[in-house]
């Protein structure tokens, strides 16, 4: 059997990316469409259905091998899961859930307006606290602050959260 994936729409394939071009702005790695490993273990799978994140941020200081797809929640600092349609709302409170238990630190759900031509998007920002992610901010995608707009205490903040990122 083949597996074929479907090309993804322009709104999503444009806002993942807006999303990690903040991050990767900021100094870290960034990754598009990746495996969690452990994700289907954690969901009581044989572990051979991993969730396929829409975007990763990685630790500060790790850069993954060319050539991987699967990655460690302990290498990643950010999951970013785009959608667009109350049928993937679902699949996100999911991945919520399964993300917190491996231990991701931070999670953005970013929400589009199926009725809308606009394309920005609604990011709902999680933060893990203890096993489970607090909701700890909101924003439009386009009120992210361009590289030119990050003070000096706003990245350290950052990398106080963090960790530091490449440089």
């Amino acid at each position: 059997m083949e597996l074929t994936l479907m090309p993804v729409t322009f709104w999503y394939s444009r806002i993942v990316f807006s999303v990690l071009e903040f991050w990767n702005n900021l100094g870290y790695e960034i990754a598009g469409d990746q495996y969690i490993a452990g994700s289907g273990f954690a969901r009581d799978d044989l572990g051979f259905h991993n969730f396929v994140a829409d975007g990763v941020v990685f630790r500060p200081g790790h850069c993954p091998a060319k050539n991987s797809t699967v990655h460690d929640p302990a290498d990643l600092c950010a999951v970013v899961q785009a959608v667009h349609g109350e049928s993937q709302v679902g699949e996100a409170i999911d991945k919520l859930r399964i993300y917190a238990m491996l231990g991701i630190p931070t999670y953005w759900i970013v929400r589009g307006d199926q009725d809308s031509d606009d394309l920005d998007g609604f990011i709902s920002m999680y933060e893990l606290v203890g096993t489970d992610y607090k909701l700890t901010g909101s924003r439009r995608v386009s009120q992210l602050p361009q590289p030119e707009q990050l003070s000096i205490e706003r990245v350290a903040a950052a990398v106080e959260r963090l960790g530091r990122p490449r440089v």
